[in-house]
């Protein structure tokens, strides 16, 4: 085989790779792109979800207590944990549920710190 045989299969290899990657880059942005129309075109038709809480501020503000710092502190874990997992081999499902699990359990503390024990149980 030739230096020039070689060279051509070689240049035609990384064309076919380069197309296959920017292909497969397109379908994603596009796939991303349909997702977030559907969900804009869904606050759209249905309004009253984008106002779902109440003005009058029905629920506990949490946003500045040491709970709702530390729900947010789980949840950048947990997210953390699934962005890594192919290097911890560890599936994404195990740390959003633990998340999850741990972040409701703060709500109920903070609800039933506040004395309405019986309003987290119909969130």
């Amino acid at each position: 085989m030739s230096y020039a045989s070689l060279v051509s299969r070689l240049m035609r290899f990384v064309r076919f790779t380069h197309l296959t990657r920017l292909t497969y880059l397109a379908r994603s942005v596009a796939g991303a792109v349909g997702t977030l129309f559907f969900l804009s075109a869904g606050l759209l038709l249905w309004p009253e979800t984008a106002f779902a809480a109440s003005a009058d501020g029905g629920g506990l503000n949490l946003t500045a207590s040491g709970l709702g710092i530390a729900a947010v502190v789980i949840f950048v874990i947990a997210y953390a944990l699934v962005i890594s997992e192919e290097n911890i081999h560890l599936r994404k499902s195990k740390p959003t549920v633990v998340a999850a699990g741990i972040i409701w359990a703060l709500v109920g503390i903070a609800y039933n710190q506040a004395g309405q024990g019986g309003a987290a149980e119909v969130m």
